[in-house]
């Protein structure tokens, strides 16, 4: 199991082009800001349309949530996933759609789940 403090270098492990922003961390073991780091990546890859580090950055963060510790998961949930919402503001019609079509299951379940409730707390 992966803790909070683990993830950094989980991360650079995976996707090297990263590392400089994780390590520029105001507090660099910050679960939060490292996940934002790696969500504002993601972000960038959906605005360029590059779907193949949007789809490695997707399977990097479903792993870091099936590996992580419960600190690690809520953050993933909280920071990652609810971006979801932002990366679709992000794209045309089309995109979302290649898009919603590489979310590994998990994600999209976590996803859903928090669509759910923000229209519930409508």
């Amino acid at each position: 199991m992966l803790s909070e403090y683990e993830i950094p270098e989980y991360i650079s492990t995976k996707l090297p082009e990263i590392e400089a922003g994780l390590k520029d961390l105001y507090l660099p073991k910050n679960i939060y800001q490292s996940i934002q780091v790696l969500t504002d990546y993601t972000k960038r890859r959906v605005v360029e349309n590059d779907f193949k580090k949007v789809s490695k950055c997707l399977i990097l963060a479903e792993k870091i949530y099936q590996k992580g510790n419960p600190e690690v998961k809520v953050a993933l949930k909280n920071v990652f996933v609810l971006s979801f919402t932002c990366f679709k503001l992000a794209c045309s019609s089309e995109e979302w759609r290649a898009m919603l079509s590489i979310i590994p299951a998990t994600l999209y379940g976590l996803y859903l789940r928090q669509v759910r409730m923000q229209e519930i707390n409508q």
